[in-house]
């Protein structure tokens, strides 16, 4: 049994992805983070959400430039329920931003990030915690989409090496 945020609530003996339906997979000793090895989707508890970002933030070089544009993710629309309650998920915007939309259970405390959406927030935490708060996002299909993904490949192999 794999338990994330609230040890004190009942959850489902195998937590599945709520996009596609497989189990997911914890990627940490402490079980902090769940992840579906087939949509790249992860469950992080949300006490956890803070030190795994200050984490993957740390990803980012001085190469990278505090002024290159974040694509937004979009929203998948389709509202998704707890993988621990089944209970229907509330989705927000990460620090009420538009660029990545999670989706959170506020009974288990936990988190629900679609793929890459943990790498565009770990891109917006390391550009906040260097006091750069002038974000310039765009959606996708604009121009200068090379540092994004650049930025975004490098985040996913330090996602996966954490498995």
């Amino acid at each position: 049994r794999h338990t994330l945020g609230d040890p004190t609530m009942s959850t489902v003996s195998t937590p599945l992805c709520p996009r596609c339906g497989n189990p997911l997979e914890a990627c940490r000793d402490d079980s902090a983070l769940q992840r579906c090895a087939v949509c790249d989707g992860a469950l992080v508890a949300q006490s956890s959400l803070q030190p795994l970002l200050e984490e993957l933030a740390g990803e980012f070089s001085n190469e990278d430039s505090l002024d290159d544009v974040i694509l937004a993710i979009p929203d998948k629309g389709k509202r998704v329920n707890c993988p621990q309650c089944r209970s229907p998920m509330e989705n927000y915007g990460y620090l009420s931003m538009d660029t990545v939309h999670i989706d959170g259970c506020l009974t288990c405390n936990v988190n629900w990030t679609d793929a890459n959406e943990l790498g565009v927030m770990a891109a917006i935490h390391a550009r906040s915690m260097m006091g750069h708060n002038e974000i310039q996002t765009r959606s996708h299909g604009d121009e200068d989409q090379d540092a994004h993904f650049r930025a975004l490949r490098r985040i996913r192999r330090s996602f996966r090496r954490m498995r």
